[in-house]
């Protein structure tokens, strides 16, 4: 658990800190350095050695980034989940429509149509995400499996598609 701890110059003194470039413990508290008035740090209720940042060498702009790359990460792995199980169940329904009854195959046919259509919509969040990736490796990478099941399965949706309409004809 993180608090946030604001002191000020006339708080540090009563504690006992001077000015200069000593370190002096204060409580849980050690203080690196001091630049201005007010200091923000940030503590932890129990201390360890390096939880003390010294802001003033904190990269915010990098640390920033650094989140905005886990994101959209994040932000790409379900939209290539959903294409992996859209997948699995276009391959799924192919054989349903060979093989089922002529009474149900019409479900075979509004499921790969439905299966094409979230298969291409999750394909669009896969790629928005990666056009804004950092990592160009990792994003091409995700672009080009995306690329590769939107080739061979949206052709085997549409296949199954005109089968069970030819056959309902």
């Amino acid at each position: 658990r993180t608090r946030y701890v604001d002191l000020r110059e006339a708080d540090i003194k009563a504690m006992g800190y001077t000015k200069k470039d000593e370190k002096k413990l204060i409580g849980q508290l050690s203080l690196l350095g001091r630049s201005h008035d007010p200091q923000t740090v940030y503590v932890k209720d129990k201390l360890e050695r390096d939880d003390i940042i010294d802001i003033t060498d904190f990269d915010v702009v990098a640390y920033q980034k650094g989140i905005m790359e886990a994101a959209l990460k994040e932000a790409c792995s379900v939209p290539m989940e959903i294409m992996e199980k859209c997948c699995e169940a276009i391959d799924v329904i192919e054989i349903f429509a060979k093989k089922g009854s002529v009474i149900a195959i019409s479900d075979a046919g509004v499921g790969a149509a439905f299966l094409k259509a979230a298969l291409e919509g999750a394909s669009l969040n896969v790629f928005i995400n990666t056009k804004s990736m950092a990592d160009r490796e990792y994003a091409d990478a995700l672009n080009e499996k995306a690329d590769k099941m939107l080739t061979i399965y949206c052709e085997k949706a549409a296949n199954v598609f005109e089968t069970v309409k030819n056959r309902l004809r």
